[in-house]
């Protein structure tokens, strides 16, 4: 059994009552799997077509997000969004927050060092910008709130529960980016210095990925996985498909 599937069974494993209080680095939610069939995990964003049709003229990963990037700028009010002229790459945007005031972003502080943030999405409900973020070797996702200039990094772009309590940002390449599922939820009240949201579960996987996340309500999603094996040519995949409840520990 490969070491992501056991993973995954071993979360539909009962958590303990325990008669005395929980440490305190004792993860304070948890996911309760359970295998399910297939379903229509719909688009990652509205305009989801096009940006596929966009990204199939380019083999590599940068390149196509960078011509994503130039589609996606023109789609959306962006106008508080600029970019640093003579800058290599490294400081790359400005941001007008909605305070007012103007911060710059650099990639080697909220990513790392020699990354290129590509814009990629602005949930304008939100206020929240979805940059990738390009290395080397691999990739991640930077989100930078407009509210307060304060930004995360995350595996992949946020899929928001409907009433946006919670986000999961998800990936499955696991050869130099972090593969497997973040769980975050948003803070009542953030403290100064502190994102909208905070990350409350990761699982890291090693040979498997999650490749598409559908809430199902607020404290629920659906989910497809998959495992695979490198083989001549490629890979082969081996989806699976889970219910998600996110739950607390009972104490």
């Amino acid at each position: 059994m490969r070491t992501g599937t056991a993973f995954l069974l071993a979360l539909l494993l009962p958590v303990p009552v325990l008669s005395q209080s929980l440490p305190s680095t004792y993860p304070s939610y948890y996911l309760a799997f359970t295998p399910t069939d297939s379903i229509d995990y719909g688009p990652m964003y509205p305009d989801q077509d096009t940006r596929d049709s966009i990204g199939t003229g380019y083999d590599n990963a940068h390149r196509r997000a960078k011509a994503i990037e130039r589609y996606a700028l023109k789609q959306q009010s962006t106008g508080f969004l600029h970019t640093v002229k003579n800058d290599q790459g490294r400081d790359r945007w400005e941001v007008k927050l909605t305070s007012g005031e103007t911060t710059r972003l650099v990639p080697r502080v909220v990513s790392r060092p020699h990354a290129d943030l590509t814009f990629e999405y602005y949930h304008s409900d939100r206020k929240l910008i979805v940059f990738r973020s390009q290395w080397s070797e691999g990739n991640g996702y930077v989100l930078f709130s407009r509210n307060d200039g304060e930004s995360v990094r995350t595996f992949g772009p946020p899929a928001f529960s409907p009433s946006g309590k919670w986000f999961v940002a998800f990936n499955g390449d696991a050869a130099y980016s972090a593969s497997g599922i973040q769980v975050f939820k948003r803070r009542e009240e953030p403290a100064s210095g502190e994102f909208d949201y905070k990350e409350v579960l990761t699982y890291r996987m090693d040979d498997m990925g999650v490749s598409d996340v559908r809430w199902t309500g607020e404290d629920a999603f659906r989910l497809e996985a998959y495992d695979y094996r490198i083989v001549r040519g490629g890979d082969e995949r081996n989806f699976r498909h889970y219910k998600a409840a996110i739950r607390r520990p009972e104490h």
